[in-house]
């Protein structure tokens, strides 16, 4: 019997880099290991005014509904020192071939996106940190202490700055941060 993996030590056609040959990893119908949808979200703090969500549905302070494209727009109050918007996910993970876009809507802004799950995050599509209103994108913060793989057909854009934890509790505990992707 198989083992269940698809390319065994990614040397042939899956995830192996190889110019010009077909990458099983990147076709629309094959789901990235491991990946999950974005699960429920909750904004558990938000000093930036009222968010619009666009691609999902936002009740209070819970968004949930994830659909293939989704844009947070930031509100429109300055970010200050110190600020942030807080956004728990519990399962964070961006499939393949979907996006994720946090907009800014002032200057100043920062986004922390925590997983709240006990799962690792997984990102194989697109997330991005776009300015609006005029303004710079916000900094984004990624943080999952299971840790984190960003496979290699995910983009994460953040012009405005990037941070990503795996830290756990403490500064020596935590999990592993893999990044096939580009950033």
């Amino acid at each position: 019997m198989l083992p269940p993996k698809l390319d065994i030590g990614r040397d042939d056609y899956y995830q192996a880099g190889i110019a010009g040959c077909l990458d099983f990893d990147r076709s629309p119908f094959l789901t990235t290991p491991g990946a999950a949808s974005l699960g429920t979200a909750i904004v558990s703090a938000n000093p930036y005014g009222p968010l619009s969500v666009f691609g999902a549905v936002l009740n209070g302070n819970t968004i949930s509904g994830f659909q293939q494209n989704v844009t947070i727009q930031l509100g429109n109050t300055p970010g200050v020192a110190g600020s942030f918007l807080e956004i728990d996910f519990t399962g964070f993970s961006v499939e393949n071939g979907r996006t994720l876009t946090i907009r800014s809507g002032a200057s100043g802004q920062t986004v922390l996106i925590r997983n709240a799950s006990a799962t690792a995050s997984v990102l194989g599509g697109l997330l991005q940190a776009q300015g609006g209103n005029g303004a710079a994108a916000p900094g984004l913060y990624l943080q999952d202490p299971n840790g984190m793989t960003i496979n290699s057909t995910s983009t994460i854009l953040a012009q405005a700055g990037l941070t990503i934890d795996t830290l756990g509790g403490t500064v020596t505990s935590g999990n592993k941060l893999l990044n096939l992707g580009w950033i």
